[in-house]
C-alpha cells in the first residue's frame, strides 16, 4: 500500500473510527456534502462509496445496490451497522483504493462517492485513485482539497469536470462531479 493511503488506513482504527462522525458532524461543510451526494444519487441505482468510512450516507442508499470499500476494518464494521440500520444490503470490502477496482466492482456503477479522502493521499497517489474510481463508474462525486490539488492536472485522460459543487463558504475543499 502506498505511503499516503497507508497513513490514511492506519489513522482510522479504534477510537478514531468510533469518534469520526461525532467530531466531524459539527463541521460546517458536513450537511452540504450530504446534500451534494443526495443530489447526485437522484437517478442512480448502483453506487460505489470509497472510502465508505462509517457509512454516513447509508440513509441515501436505500433501494440502491451499494459497494462500500475502505482500508480500515473498524470503519467497515461501523459502515455495516449503518447499512443494516437503514435497510441497505451493501457489499462492504476492505480495499486499498490505490489498487485497481475492476475485480471488486466488475460492472460500472452509476455513481462513485469519494468524500473526505483525497486530502489524505500523497500528490502522486491522487491521479491513481481517480483513475481507479473512474474506471468503474459513470460519474463520480469527489472532494478535492482546493489548496493542495489542481483537479484538472490530476484527472485521468478522457475524464471531465461536470460541475464544481459548493459545499461550504470556506476554501478548505470543493466537491467536483466528474464524468469518466
Amino acid at each position: 500500500m502506498p505511503a499516503g493511503a497507508k497513513k490514511a488506513a492506519r489513522h482510522y482504527f479504534g477510537a478514531k473510527a468510533t469518534g469520526y462522525e461525532e467530531k466531524r458532524r459539527k463541521y460546517p461543510e458536513w450537511p452540504h456534502e450530504h446534500a451534494a451526494v443526495a443530489r447526485l444519487l437522484r437517478d442512480a441505482q448502483t453506487v460505489l462509496d470509497a472510502p465508505v468510512g462509517t457509512g454516513r450516507f447509508a440513509p441515501l442508499y436505500v433501494g440502491r445496490r451499494v459497494v462500500g470499500l475502505d482500508a480500515s476494518r473498524d470503519m467497515l464494521d461501523l459502515a455495516a451497522i449503518a447499512m443494516r440500520e437503514n435497510g441497505v444490503a451493501a457489499e462492504l470490502r476492505e480495499h486499498d483504493l490505490t489498487r485497481p477496482l475492476a475485480a471488486i466492482v466488475p460492472a460500472p456503477v452509476d455513481v462513485a462517492v469519494v468524500i473526505r479522502f483525497i486530502g489524505l493521499l500523497l500528490p502522486a497517489e491522487v491521479p491513481v485513485v481517480l483513475r481507479n474510481v473512474l474506471a468503474v463508474s459513470r460519474r463520480a462525486l469527489v472532494e478535492i482539497p482546493d489548496h493542495r490539488i489542481d483537479i484538472r492536472a490530476v484527472l485521468p485522460k478522457g475524464a471531465t469536470v461536470l460541475e464544481r459543487v459548493a459545499v461550504s463558504e470556506t476554501p478548505r475543499a470543493a466537491v467536483y462531479e466528474l464524468k469518466a
